[in-house]
């Protein structure tokens, strides 16, 4: 299940596939794949399980994306 402290692989329309870890509240970084849980994409993904799709909007326009794969984030 998608949470705080795990990696997703996500599939848009598109099928351009991006990968994000959830990050702390404060935490932001796009660029680096690392979203916050309070955006928009992670509030649409959280507690959802690989094989469902979500949808959600964007900056005006509305998201229909997969969820291909989610693992924990190693911690040394």
């Amino acid at each position: 299940m998608v949470s705080i402290g795990t990696i997703v692989r996500l599939t848009d329309l598109s099928n351009i596939i991006r990968k994000h870890s959830r990050s702390s509240g404060l935490g932001f970084g796009a660029e680096k794949g690392v979203i916050s849980y309070l955006s928009p994409v992670a509030q649409a993904i959280l507690n959802h399980r690989s094989g469902e799709e979500v949808e959600f909007d964007l900056e005006g326009s509305h998201k229909r994306w997969r969820i291909d794969s989610i693992e924990l984030i190693k911690r040394l």
